[in-house]
């Protein structure tokens, strides 16, 4: 059986020396019936160190690019390069252009998974809206969804800290979480990574060295890379309806279908006239719900990562 090893907090993560404690890399599970001989290595503070030669080590790294813009996590990304096998990224732009730079397939994009066992079962809608995140400055948080959150808050369900990283004990749990937003009628979703303030120049320089590149947002102007988040999975397998901030990248596209899985949003107006119709007509979304949470079901848990990426390629 492949094991898996949890690698969420260590002294390089800067300043928190952690992840987020809702983070759901923490709960991943991939447990395939037969002995593959892989380690699959999750978490931001996992390294080269300590690795098996024995075992084909494979590394699922949900947090690229960001990892190149500290300097000092950038030196733990260069050496997983060379100590892993393989490693997947949920952002398409830095598996092709660390690929290139090391002449082999080393990096695959990938979504990313959820455990078969997280999936809710009771989809009783309680609330009007469900968002999920670590609130910051940037600005889809302070014009858009702090916006639309405050106009809809007497039945909105929000999930959410202000760079608090430790879990308080009337926090929810992973788990609970996930049923929340199973009770929720919409979710609030997002792929978009915005570039301010400190890392704008070491943005420009990596993207010079060409390490990364990134886009210009249409809404605000900004610099911003995406990358796949949790909360647009986990909005599918809540038989919610999805809504996803419109960037210049759209790779919410790679792997579910705009009008048929997810509805896109620009701006406060944009979504508060769409968040208004689809809390009018509700039943009408009711095909989409469902096709999103069963597409999504049979093709993006763990089990099916497993199934696509490691099962005999190695």
């Amino acid at each position: 059986m492949a094991k898996v090893i949890h690698r969420h907090e260590g002294p390089f993560v800067q300043a928190y020396e952690k992840e987020f404690w809702l983070g759901p890399c923490r709960w991943m599970e991939f447990c395939p019936e037969e002995d593959d001989n892989i380690d699959m290595h999750l978490g931001m503070c996992t390294t080269a160190n300590d690795l098996n030669p024995d075992r084909i080590n494979v590394h699922l790294d949900l947090e690229m690019p960001n990892m190149w813009l500290s300097p000092k996590s950038r030196i733990i990304v260069e050496e997983r390069e060379r100590g892993f096998d393989k490693i997947f990224s949920n952002n398409p732009k830095i598996v092709e252009t660390r690929n290139k730079f090391l002449g082999e397939d080393k990096w695959e994009y990938s979504w990313f998974p959820v455990n078969e066992t997280n999936i809710p079962t009771d989809f009783t809608k309680k609330y009007d809206i469900f968002f999920t995140c670590l609130w910051g400055d940037n600005p889809l948080m302070t014009k858009i969804l702090r916006p639309i959150i405050d106009k809809y808050k007497e039945n909105s369900c929000v999930v959410a800290t202000d760079n608090r990283y430790d879990k308080q004990p009337n926090d929810p749990d992973h788990w609970e979480k996930l049923q929340l937003n199973a009770h929720s009628k919409i979710t609030l979703g997002y792929n978009y990574q915005p570039i301010f303030g400190k890392y704008v120049s070491m943005a420009e320089e990596l993207k010079s060295l060409g390490i990364i590149e990134y886009s210009i947002d249409p809404t605000f102007r900004y610099r911003h890379f995406s990358h796949h988040k949790s909360r647009n999975i986990d909005g599918f397998l809540s038989k919610s309806v999805v809504m996803i901030f419109k960037d210049a990248e759209n790779i919410i596209e790679d792997f579910w279908e705009e009008g048929k899985h997810f509805i896109y949003y620009e701006t406060y107006d944009d979504l508060d006239e769409k968040v208004k119709y689809v809390l009018d007509h509700y039943s009408e979304f009711d095909n989409m719900r469902n096709d999103a949470f069963e597409f999504t079901k049979n093709n993006y848990t763990t089990q099916a990562f497993y199934n696509k990426f490691l099962r005999g390629k190695f």
